[in-house]
């Protein structure tokens, strides 16, 4: 069940969450590059939240809904009514978690879930491996790190250049895009158990920002291209 909440936490500035400690260090650093999509009525200072249910007898719980997609968090939006007063407001996704004290679920497309046969609350996450079945790494920030992507497309993109610059450089070699589960991956770079992890950030949320630039607001008049 989606629905607004009035939550005082969502409805700091941007210079405020700049100055909020995030959850964990390590999470800030593999985050640091992944956006989300919050859709927030701007009169009140509601955002989109979740019901879910309790467990071990605990009362059920309001949390944020986090859209790792900007055209599902549009189509969603439209679906519920809510297109003429939701704004599709951009997060940092460690930043978010921090702000909402990790009340956060997060969100993919039906049809990005449809490839591992899950559910939208319950996004992959895709890695590269080489034929041996390693994780290939980059060098982002001057440190070798496995990079995970929310977005299918863009992993196999990813996939794609790297086997072509390699066979450039007479390395010819088949690589695998492998599906992980999103949230997993987010609790092992908390406890530590997964270093040196970036994740990326949609290249529909990319747009979406440029279209924010630009000046819009409404997440209901995203555009994918």
């Amino acid at each position: 069940m989606l629905r607004w909440m009035a939550t005082a936490l969502l409805a700091v500035t941007p210079a405020a969450q700049a100055d909020t400690k995030p959850v964990e260090t390590a999470l800030e650093a593999a985050m640091g590059g992944l956006f989300v999509v919050v859709p927030t009525d701007p009169a009140t200072g509601a955002s989109m939240m979740a019901k879910l249910p309790g467990e071990n007898g605990r009362p059920d719980r309001e949390v944020v809904v986090a859209f790792l997609d900007a055209g599902d968090a549009a189509a969603t939006v439209l679906a519920a009514g809510m297109g003429p007063k939701a704004e599709g407001r951009l997060f940092n996704a460690a930043e978010l978690l921090a702000v909402a004290g990790g009340d956060v679920i997060w969100r993919t497309s039906p049809e990005i879930a449809a490839l591992v046969n899950g559910e939208p609350t319950r996004p992959p996450a895709f890695y590269i491996t080489n034929p041996d079945g390693d994780p290939l790494t980059q060098v982002i920030e001057g440190k070798a790190q496995t990079v995970f992507y929310v977005d299918a497309l863009a992993a196999d993109s990813a996939r794609v250049a790297t086997q072509n610059e390699l066979s450039a450089a007479g390395q010819p070699m088949d690589l695998k895009v492998i599906a992980a589960d999103f949230g997993s991956v987010v609790q092992a770079v908390t406890s530590g158990e997964s270093k040196d992890v970036f994740f990326a950030t949609s290249p529909t949320v990319i747009i979406w920002a440029a279209q924010w630039e630009q000046g819009k607001r409404l997440i209901g008049n995203y555009k994918p291209k």
